[in-house]
């Protein structure tokens, strides 16, 4: 490493202590930050309100070497993640101890009023019922002792009805949510025949098409949806799952033989203690019970 390029790295290690850090340290009015992990404390900083800039200070004390954290801290930086960025490439490894990097974050957009209208719909048409205590509910017997579920049959005859499931994850709200998301991104071909994104309409709101087998002579369903989050607050977000609200994807036509269902799903994920997260699931989806002439 040449003499010029170590007094410019110095350089830029001084410059940014003095920027970030001796005003944090001088600043009057830090605020606490909320942490996903309750080892850590934080606070910031308002520079500029009205351009939200802010300095941020985070501290955790850890139980083990300086030599592996730091060892854990490159593997961090090196390693690109696809839940948090858009994209993270390594432009140049200087050297071992610097990298030139590029990478996008995701920052979710403002909802449209097609869009809040619909997590409005869906919400109120699927949550108030299961807190009824008007409304007959039957207990279901779940996959994992860990979720509780339960339906109210809408139709016997049709073979309607709502269902409701609930879980407590021992994880932060936004690893959750990131996990949730990324593995509706990427589901297998294991149970839909096929799963395809259709559009990306915006960080928050994706339209896709799937279908599900039928066992013979029933016909396969498809399924055209609007699939949107939402962060309520700071310890609440949701995930709806409809019929596309997006006109350019509005369509009755299907795919050969294939009969169109329809699915309303409401999920809501929230905070309700250190690195723990509530999970409640509800979902209505009709079948269209079309079924072969023998």
């Amino acid at each position: 490493m040449s003499s010029f390029l170590a007094s410019v790295e110095n350089e830029v290690f001084l410059r940014i202590h003095n920027k970030v850090v001796a005003p944090f340290l001088q600043a009057e009015n830090k605020k606490p930050l909320k942490l996903q992990s309750p080892l850590a404390t934080g606070s910031y900083t308002n520079l500029s309100v009205n351009r939200g800039v802010a300095v941020c200070h985070s501290t955790t004390t850890v139980q083990t070497t300086l030599e592996n954290l730091v060892a854990y801290d490159r593997l961090l930086i090196r390693t690109p993640n696809k839940i948090d960025y858009i994209e993270n490439e390594l432009l140049e490894q200087v050297h071992k101890d610097h990298q030139v990097r590029y990478y996008a974050k995701a920052f979710p957009a403002p909802l449209s009023d097609p869009e809040a209208d619909a997590i409005n719909q869906i919400r109120e048409m699927l949550v108030p019922p299961f807190s009824d205590p008007k409304i007959k509910k039957k207990k279901l017997k779940m996959n994992s002792p860990l979720v509780s579920g339960e339906c109210i049959v809408l139709s016997k005859k049709k073979g309607l009805a709502a269902g409701h499931a609930s879980i407590s994850v021992p994880t932060s709200l936004e690893a959750l949510c990131s996990f949730d998301r990324e593995k509706r991104l990427e589901i297998t071909g294991t149970y839909f025949l096929t799963d395809e994104t259709l559009e990306d309409v915006s960080p928050s709101h994706f339209v896709k098409y799937f279908a599900i087998p039928f066992p013979s002579p029933f016909y396969d369903r498809e399924f055209l949806t609007s699939n949107i989050y939402s962060r309520v607050d700071e310890d609440t977000l949701v995930f709806i799952l409809c019929p596309t609200i997006v006109k350019t994807h509005q369509s009755d036509s299907t795919r050969g033989t294939r009969v169109r269902g329809t699915i309303q799903q409401y999920l809501e994920m929230k905070r309700v203690g250190p690195n723990l997260t509530r999970m409640d699931y509800y979902s209505l989806m009709n079948m269209n019970g079309k079924v072969p002439k023998f």
